[in-house]
């Protein structure tokens, strides 16, 4: 639509008044997740994985008592180890300069690694420093080394096969880490409980104190970007130091700690990139005097972290090295949370409501007719533990670990009812799957039980397949059953004939399987335990399966539903993993949901994601978009100049950003409306090149005063082309 009096306040009211001309359907629109930060790739490290360093297409991993790693990350998706070194103690920190990396190995000072052959490093000079050597950094023909209770070494690496020390100044703290600024003339030391400490580095051989910014905290880890110092300053957080009078430093800004001691920091552009023990944190320090929070990626044991351009580098003591494309500095976030009273181990929706297996609270009904504002509607508490739920018509068969089967009346879901049950023989009943007459449990130590339930009311027939250690979960199709046995793989059992079930077919994984789903030939794993991920199994002849794809995912894969082209995979502390499944050969990450709590099961209908987290209750996230058609994607670019995307966070308090495709060049601008149609503020106003741009706005009005809490209408008009997204402001 071309609107020429677009300025126009009356124009914008009768646009926005007119719900038919949004963009923004009723529903909910999907999202593409890989517009956002999400995940890349993962490597298991055996080591203590102190600290992560980048050069070129390799990394370095300061694995502690294991020495260094040298890892390709050539390809981002799939990083391998190339090289390893012991080292002359724990590798805690490096830095890569030339052929060589310079290691501080704590007590027994600096190890040099000849790294020219990554696959052969050695190591080729050992230096002892005064005390214990916890982090480097170099510049030139010298080597800076934050010495703990020695303070500051300089090292003389001319010849790197005779290192000598220099110099060195005392500090009066615990030197943790060290930066220095891109002319090498200051070092900057995080003095652990004594801040942040400057000294001069003009003259190697004689550094001289400049001076000093007593952080709140526990100073553990700098990083310097033009006139600040960033300071990872434990359970005070991140705080922002004004460096451009290095003799006064001041303080600047602060990003406050989540609960967990931030214990490193790296800067790229304007953005910070923080790591506690439980999270990789993104905040925009464009203005670093007011920073504030952009994203949060849930990590179990973090500890060191590295930056190359867009690509962060994340070592976590359970998790591995992590990798993650941060280019949008934005994470898609979940539309609502609906916690329950216990541990939601499940979803499954149909229509306007949504079944929750809830654990020792049983099973919950949610309202989910306006899937962002669920509400409850009514529970009935099992005997067990509800594990899984299976829906058949009006009855929902509940999966109730130790108290077996139990059928549950949901006619009406204000008083849903049991009204029959079966015990099985295994030592706690983890899934179920309802296929006519019959209900198939997966039965932890008792294999397969197949239950008659002609008659709901009364189950019988109670048998069981035998199978390996465990059966985790089950899913039928048409003649076959497929069970996830753990670290046996895949069993695929004959239902064909009641009573004489029998195994027809195995393949091992390469994990430990857990989750299952069904779609054509092709059955999707969910692969814990050995951080294994996702894998595809070849099921067109059900006798002999196949193993033929796999994709790592960031943690421990738990459960998969397949819609479409893509499968969500439930990654325990890793979150929503989405893979596009569309060569089922050759499974490709797309993005990830990062969930409050650890991510069990999922579920998926029309523009939604269903996901239970057993300590956040029910997530509601948008689901993937679908890949347009060749036809489709031409007729688009053809057709649109500007197009823009949803909002987020949504509703938010703080910044909220959206995605403005460009298609190709033009004027582009983007206003902010009140719901009378006034224009509360102009976001920009400009030529805008081919591409995707962020442009966020801040919640505040033409004048810079904050709005009121409402509903906001944010227009974009490019070219001929006009679109609107809704934003609801908080404070």
């Amino acid at each position: 639509m071309q609107c020429r009096s677009w300025r126009s306040p009356i124009a914008a009211l009768a646009f926005l008044t007119l719900p038919f001309l949004f963009h923004a359907e009723a529903g909910a629109q999907c999202v593409d997740y890989g517009d956002y930060a999400h995940f890349l790739g993962r490597l298991a490290v055996t080591g203590d994985q102190f600290d992560v360093a980048i050069s070129g297409g390799y990394a370095c991993v300061s694995d502690g008592s294991a020495g260094i790693q040298i890892v390709d990350i050539a390809n981002l998706g799939s990083p391998q180890i190339v090289g390893h070194t012991w080292t002359s103690s724990d590798a805690l920190a490096a830095a890569w300069s030339g052929s060589y990396a310079f290691i501080a190995v704590g007590c027994s000072g600096v190890d040099v690694a000849d790294v020219s052959n990554p696959t052969n490093p050695s190591i080729v000079e050992t230096l002892p420093t005064l005390a214990c050597a916890q982090d480097i950094a170099v510049f030139g023909n010298y080597a800076f080394v934050a010495d703990g209770t020695a303070g500051l070494r300089v090292i003389n690496k001319t010849n790197p096969l005779t290192l000598s020390i220099a110099g060195g100044i005392d500090t009066p703290g615990f030197a943790q880490a060290i930066a220095l600024s891109a002319n090498g003339q200051f070092a900057y030391i995080a003095d652990g409980s004594d801040g942040l400490r400057v000294y001069n580095i003009a003259t190697p051989a004689s550094p001289s104190f400049v001076g000093t910014f007593d952080t709140v905290g526990q100073a553990l880890d700098v990083a310097v970007s033009g006139s600040y110092a960033y300071v990872a300053d434990g359970g005070s957080g991140m705080q922002i130091v004004n460096i451009s009078n290095p003799a006064t430093p001041s303080f600047a800004g602060n990003v406050p700690s989540t609960g967990y001691d931030v214990t490193d920091v790296a800067i790229v552009s304007t953005q910070a990139y923080l790591v506690d023990m439980k999270a990789l944190r993104i905040a925009d320090v464009s203005t670093p005097t007011t920073p504030h929070a952009l994203a949060s990626i849930g990590m179990i044991y973090a500890q060191g972290l590295a930056m190359s351009g867009s690509t962060a580098f994340v070592v976590d003591l359970s998790m591995g090295l992590q990798i993650f494309d941060v280019a949008s500095a934005q994470l898609a976030l979940p539309v609502t949370t609906f916690d329950t009273p216990g541990y939601c181990y499940d979803v499954q929706v149909s229509g306007t409501r949504a079944y929750v297996g809830d654990g020792s609270s049983g099973l919950r009904i949610v309202d989910i007719t306006t899937p962002g504002s669920p509400a409850p509607l009514g529970f009935v508490d099992t005997p067990g533990s509800a594990h899984e739920i299976a829906l058949s018509g009006n009855l929902a068969f509940v999966a109730d670990g130790s108290s077996g089967l139990q059928v549950v009346d949901v006619t009406n879901p204000l008083l849903p009812a049991i009204i029959g049950s079966a015990a099985t023989p295994g030592a706690t009943t983890n899934s179920v799957a309802v296929a006519g007459n019959y209900a198939y449990l997966a039965d932890f130590d008792a294999g397969l039980c197949i239950v008659n339930v002609a008659t709901p009311s009364n189950p019988t027939g109670v048998h069981n397949v035998a199978l390996p250690l465990f059966a985790e979960s089950v899913a039928v199709a048409g003649h076959y059953a497929y069970v996830p046995v753990r670290t046996y793989g895949l069993r695929v059992i004959d239902i064909s004939s009641p009573g004489s079930e029998a195994v027809v077919g195995s393949v091992p994984t390469a994990g430990s399987a857990f989750g299952i789903a069904i779609a054509g030939n092709y059955a999707y794993v969910a692969e814990g335990y050995n951080f294994v991920g996702l894998e595809v199994v070849d099921i067109s002849t059900p006798t002999a399966p196949l193993v033929v794809g796999s994709v790592a995912t960031r943690d421990l894969a738990v459960d998969v539903e397949v819609v479409g082209d893509f499968a969500y995979v439930t990654d325990e502390y890793g979150g929503l993993a989405i893979v596009d499944i569309t060569t089922p050969t050759s499974p490709q990450h797309v993005g990830m949901l990062a969930t409050p709590d650890v991510a069990y099961k999922v579920d998926a209908q029309g523009n939604y994601v269903y996901i239970a987290t057993t300590g956040a209750g029910l997530i509601v996230a948008p689901a993937q978009c679908a890949q347009p058609t060749a036809a489709q994607a031409a007729n688009s670019l053809g057709s649109h100049v500007v197009t823009l995307g949803p909002a987020f966070p949504n509703p938010f308090q703080g910044r909220a950003a959206m995605a403005v495709d460009v298609a190709q060049q033009a004027r582009v601008v983007l206003d902010v409306y009140d719901v009378r149609g006034r224009l509360v503020r102009n976001l920009f106003d400009d030529a805008m090149p081919v591409g995707k741009h962020w442009i966020d706005w801040d919640g505040r009005d033409g004048a810079g005063q904050a709005v009121s809490t409402g509903m906001y209408y944010i227009r974009v008009v490019g070219g001929n082309d006009s679109e609107v997204q809704r934003v609801v402001r908080l404070r």
